[in-house]
Parts: structure tokens; sequence; C-alpha cells
């Protein structure tokens, strides 16, 4: 009979969905930058709030990563510095 099999798959899938979650991430290894939407860990730095968060992983830290953590600069001081960037970026146009 089938149903106990897909039973158990589906409690197997939503353990795994409710032990995940999808975020925004960046991920620089040596010379290679690969940015996009991953499946991390809910209980890891990443996946725990809306922080900016960086690991840092390394020789030192290979099991446990160095972890950089705290809120972002906010939206007026996002689109200020976006805005300094553009005049900045203006004036090498002339």
């Amino acid at each position: 009979m089938a149903f106990p099999y897909l039973i158990r798959k589906l409690k197997i899938g939503l353990n795994k969905l409710l032990k995940m979650g999808m975020f925004y991430v960046c991920l620089i290894d040596d010379a290679r930058c690969e940015v996009g939407i991953q499946e991390v860990p809910n209980d890891s730095a990443l996946g725990r709030g809306s922080d900016n968060v960086v690991e840092i992983y390394s020789h030192c830290y290979e099991k446990q990563p160095l972890v950089i953590q705290g809120t972002g600069a906010g939206n007026d001081t996002t689109a200020a510095g976006v805005l300094a960037d553009i005049l900045d970026i203006q004036d090498l146009f002339p």
C-alpha cells in the first residue's frame, strides 16, 4: 500500500521545510562570486532574521564561522548613499 510511504515522504519534506528557509545570499569563494536565492538552515546565523550577516569561513574557522551581524542602514540612509554615489558618478563624465 503506497499511502504510508507517501505520508512518510510528506513528513520528511515538511520537516526539511520547517528547518530551512530561502534567503538572498552572496557567496565569495577564492576568485568566484555567486549571488542568488539559496536554501539556508533556520538555526544558522543567516537564517535567524532580517539583519545583515557576514559569515567568514577560513582555515581558522572551518567548522564554526566568524559571524559579523547587525541591522541595515535603513531606507533613508541607503537612499542618501545611492544618491551620493550617482552624483559622484556624474562628476566622472563632464
